[in-house]
């Protein structure tokens, strides 16, 4: 088994070293910055030195729709962005959910995906990549941000049945456990990202909740709930 490169610490949140050797600006924020608006996002990429340009955020639906924003103003409804217009940053949120960001070879052209169980049975991630590769863009680099880690991730059979034996840990309770961070690298490996160019977080949104925002930790402690956001822009080379 490949051993991903871990994400690594940042004034601002986390960083990806594969996609900061390819010049990407980029952020994994942290619940230092609770994004809930564009503007929210903004501070995060102020914080991050990240490009001044627009941050494009848009509405999350738990699909596969990948857009290319066409306009300064744009926030469309959909699960991945992708932009090569420099000064452009797309970012998602998320709070248990699979952050990706993807960086062709040059850096020119990029992506942000968010991946949800429900986005990764509909195939967001392979989405996002086919339509970079579509660009004339491999190989591509990935990271995965943090998510819930499957030791917190219980869920129900109905979930379950819709992943493979691989993706799913029984015996540990009742009901069976699954592992996101698993199944997105497997979805980037079967779109044909290299998975030694493949970075990974180990931090778990459910268990590290000093330094993340979790929405189940939240709903079970009865606490405040947020969202960190992941971002990345084109390279400027």
């Amino acid at each position: 088994m490949t051993a991903h490169a871990d994400l690594l610490p940042h004034a601002a949140g986390l960083c990806s070293p594969r996609l900061s050797a390819l010049g990407v600006p980029h952020i994994f924020g942290d619940r230092r910055h609770n994004v809930q608006t564009p503007a929210d996002a903004r501070a995060l990429a102020d914080a991050a030195g990240l490009a001044p340009g627009p941050v494009f955020l848009g509405t999350q639906c738990h699909g596969r729709i990948v857009t290319t924003p066409a306009t300064r103003d744009a926030t469309p409804q959909a699960d991945a962005h992708l932009t090569d217009r420099p000064g452009d940053l797309v970012a998602v949120r998320t709070a248990d959910c699979v952050p990706v960001l993807l960086a062709s070879a040059q850096g020119r052209c990029v992506a942000a995906v968010h991946a949800g169980w429900r986005g990764l049975v509909a195939g967001v991630i392979q989405a996002a990549v086919h339509a970079m590769q579509q660009r004339g863009t491999p190989p591509i680099a990935a990271a995965i941000g943090p998510c819930i880690g499957v030791d917190a991730y219980e869920v129900g059979p109905e979930v379950a049945e819709q992943f493979t034996q691989a993706h799913v840990r029984r015996g540990q309770g009742p009901r069976p456990h699954l592992n996101l961070k698993q199944a997105a690298i497997d979805a980037l490996v079967q779109s044909g990202v290299f998975p030694e160019h493949i970075d990974v977080s180990t931090a778990c949104t459910h268990r590290d909740t000093d330094e993340l925002f979790s929405y189940r930790r939240a709903v079970q402690d009865n606490s405040s709930r947020g969202h960190q956001a992941a971002m990345i822009a084109p390279a400027s080379r």
